[in-house]
């Protein structure tokens, strides 16, 4: 997409990035819980990087890359045979809704995965299944699917959870 940037995402982004997800969230139900406070979601303690993507000096998307965790990190582990430490996982993935289509969450993945190598990592995610888009994205992109597990939210209830690792 011409004139988009993807760039580190700097605290005072945190104000647009919290009404991406909130819209993400209205739109297409990511996250599948709203969170108490979204500013904390989007900077969760083992986070390794994040980015935005920008465009005409808007954010229109944001993406982190943290300590990996069981489910995706785990099936990764399991089909390479390689220590789970040397996961890293996507996360909070959010495009506006304005730019999507347009090779922003693409360009978001990429430089996330770059980072995962930059740190000695594979990068790895787990998706629900309800979120056809996001797995339309990571199928387009090479992600390979790796396992699907019946995952316990943290409010109740199970959910079908595909993992997914890079190319």
């Amino acid at each position: 997409m011409t004139g988009v940037s993807i760039r580190p995402r700097r605290p005072d982004d945190l104000v647009a990035c919290v009404a991406i997800v909130a819209e993400t969230h209205r739109t297409s139900g990511y996250p599948v819980n709203w969170p108490a406070d979204p500013e904390r979601w989007l900077t969760p303690r083992d986070l390794l990087g994040a980015w935005v993507a920008e465009l005409a000096g808007a954010v229109v998307g944001h993406i982190g890359l943290m300590e990996a965790t069981a489910a995706p990190a785990g099936a990764w582990a399991t089909s390479t045979g390689a220590p789970v430490e040397r996961a890293a996982e996507i996360t909070r993935l959010c495009v506006a809704g304005a730019a999507r289509r347009r090779s922003v969450g693409r360009r978001l993945l990429d430089t996330a995965a770059a980072a995962a190598r930059e740190h000695g990592r594979h990068a790895v995610l787990g998706v629900f299944d309800q979120d056809s888009s996001a797995i339309a994205l990571y199928d387009s992109a090479g992600w390979r699917r790796l396992s699907s597990v019946d995952y316990e939210m943290s409010r109740g209830g199970n959910v079908l959870m595909h993992c997914y690792a890079a190319p």
